[in-house]
């Protein structure tokens, strides 16, 4: 093969891989492909998973609005547990707004654009939701000032009145199914930094209780 036939076949090669490479950037894009830009936002980013441990998938909803996309989001964040709203909690971004400018403050993204997509559109949902175990040491300690033995009743201390029996079952039942893995804790990230405690849903009283604290 000619030498200037070679060199052309290898720029249409590099071409080409550029290309492609070009067109994974694009498809791995934080942003929902959709997602205009200057025009106002509203989105809604679901993620299903079983958060009050009865083995059926719950309906994890997060609604952002803004002005547009440079504009600070207002978010919704509501728990579905079949078709019934379990929980639900709104916040502003506006003070963290121009944190995203800021690659350190989300971690793992580049650019005002991308952090602000990946921390609504992914790591918002994917940090909700926290799988405990035998390593959490603090919580499971009965003898530990802020495990879920004395934080628990912490925030039931009307139900504790009542029934201190009710209570200190409902804990029990709480830790066998957290050890057990069949139900979580999710923990809601008002700013990436800033977050609820952990929280267990207890049917005994039909709500998210906190679990620690530090």
């Amino acid at each position: 093969m000619p030498v200037g036939q070679k060199k052309e076949e290898y720029m249409k090669l590099i071409l080409s891989l550029a290309l492609l490479l070009l067109a994974s950037i694009a498809s791995a894009s934080s942003c929902p492909p959709n997602l205009d830009k200057k025009k106002p936002i509203e989105q809604t980013i679901i993620k299903s998973i079983d958060v009050d441990g009865d083995g059926v998938e719950d309906r994890i909803e997060l609604r952002i609005k803004g002005k547009n996309f440079n504009s600070p989001f207002r978010w919704e964040l509501k728990i579905f547990s079949r078709d019934k709203i379990i929980y639900q909690r709104s916040r502003s971004n506006e003070r963290i707004e121009p944190f995203f400018s800021d690659a350190n403050y989300i971690g793992g993204c580049t650019g005002y654009d991308d952090c602000k997509c990946q921390w609504f559109f992914q790591k918002f949902l994917d940090r909700m939701i926290v799988k405990m175990s035998r390593d959490n040491v603090g919580v499971f300690d009965k003898k530990a000032p802020n495990s879920i033995y004395v934080i628990a009743k912490k925030h039931l201390k009307k139900e504790y009145k009542k029934s201190p029996e009710l209570v200190d079952s409902a804990i029990k039942n709480a830790v066998e199914r957290l050890l057990s893995g069949k139900t979580v804790t999710i923990v809601v990230p008002d700013e990436p930094e800033i977050t609820t405690p952990p929280m267990v849903w207890m049917p005994e009283f039909s709500r998210f209780v906190p679990v620690y604290e530090d």
